[in-house]
Formats: C-alpha cells, sequence, structure tokens
C-alpha cells in the first residue's frame, strides 16, 4: 500500500491524484487512510478517478466531496477538508 510510506513521513500535500482499479473499493479505503493519517493540508485538494456507477460516500472523516463528474464508464469525485 503506497499510502503507508506516505504516512510515515510526516508529510501533508496540497494536491492528491488518486487513480485505482475501478469499482473494487480502493479509491474509498485510500481516501480513508488519507484523512486518518492526515495527509491534506487544510485548503488541499484531492482528485479521485473512479468508475461512474462506483458509489463514493459525500464523507469519510474529514473529507466531503465538493464535486462529482462522470466522463463515459470515467468519474472524477473532488475531495477537500471540511
Amino acid at each position: 500500500d503506497v499510502l503507508k510510506g506516505f504516512s510515515k513521513k510526516e508529510e501533508k500535500f496540497d494536491i492528491i491524484f488518486l487513480d485505482p482499479p475501478y469499482n473494487e473499493g480502493l479509491a474509498e479505503n485510500a481516501l480513508k487512510t488519507i484523512d486518518r493519517e492526515d495527509l491534506l493540508t487544510a485548503e488541499g485538494i484531492i482528485s479521485a478517478e473512479i468508475g461512474a456507477d462506483e458509489c463514493i460516500p459525500f464523507e469519510i472523516g474529514t473529507l466531503k466531496l465538493v464535486s462529482h463528474r462522470k466522463y463515459g464508464n470515467t468519474a472524477l469525485a473532488f475531495f477537500k477538508k471540511q
């Protein structure tokens, strides 16, 4: 899991891009890890590429879905801290 390596560095990021395999719940798991390990800066944004039919929560911990766009069989979900 690539996110475990980042969490040990005590570093925060302004922009995080996620592009896991579709429809396996990996985007949601990654978002939970990002929130738990506090990897996003206060003004940062996460862009998660997911399957268009994939369900993703509106809120995950302190992260809130701010935009969701569908493009064919792909969707982009953008999260920011609340």
